[in-house]
């Protein structure tokens, strides 16, 4: 037998999520940050920063939703809103990176204003499988990188 969640806990679970990229100290907003595979998960709540192609950083997107309490934005609406299914949050707008490092993308980092990640995935190319899919993996130097739609799922 598969163990399910309830369709309200598969929400307050999508939700709990997503809240946590706004729950940053900094006064920033959460970002999303497109890596190469050099970059590996940080252990526990320790920050991940890398700030040069040498650190295996490609991308650096910032969650601009609206506004919520404080300094930051809102970086998704809330489970089953707006069209979302149950345990699904669909993001709010993120800005794009216009001017990117050069690398070949592979992982992507849901961070909160104070760099710790919140949820992270694969980059793949377009039909490729992955949690995030970009056009083009080569990302040149000056090149832009946008993400027009994003979903958190809760799991089952």
């Amino acid at each position: 037998m598969t163990i399910a969640h309830q369709p309200s806990v598969r929400n307050t679970v999508a939700n709990t999520v997503v809240d946590l990229i706004d729950a940053g100290t900094a006064a920033a907003n959460g970002t999303i940050i497109i890596t190469t595979s050099a970059v590996s998960a940080p252990v526990g709540d320790t920050p991940l920063a890398p700030t040069t192609t040498g650190d295996g950083l490609i991308a650096t997107l910032v969650f601009s939703g609206p506004q919520s309490t404080g300094a930051n934005t809102t970086a998704f609406k809330n489970a089953a809103a707006d069209g979302a299914n149950t345990g699904q949050c669909l993001a709010n707008p993120v800005d794009p990176d216009l001017s990117t490092l050069a690398g070949t993308a592979d992982k992507f980092f849901v961070r909160n204003s104070d760099n710790v990640v919140i949820f992270s995935g694969t980059v793949r190319a377009a039909d490729g499988g992955g949690d995030i899919s970009l056009s083009s993996l080569g990302i040149g130097t000056n090149d832009s990188i946008s993400i027009t739609t994003l979903t958190y799922q809760a799991p089952l």
